[in-house]
């Protein structure tokens, strides 16, 4: 279990900026992907991007 931006092992929990998040690509929405809390901007980033999704008309 690594993270897919960096391939740090998610499964040492020593650091707390290395907590894992399953942020998934929209081109593939059902598959799990994990990114470390360094990595993905401690979420901040994939909740704008749905944040800006929800805002747009269908």
């Amino acid at each position: 279990m690594v993270c897919a931006e960096c391939d740090y092992d998610l499964r040492e929990f020593k650091d707390e900026t290395r907590l894992p998040y399953d942020v998934r690509l929209p081109e593939r929405p059902k598959a799990r992907r994990l990114v470390c809390r360094q990595c993905c901007n401690d979420g901040m980033d994939e909740m704008e991007r749905l944040a800006t999704l929800a805002g747009k008309p269908s």
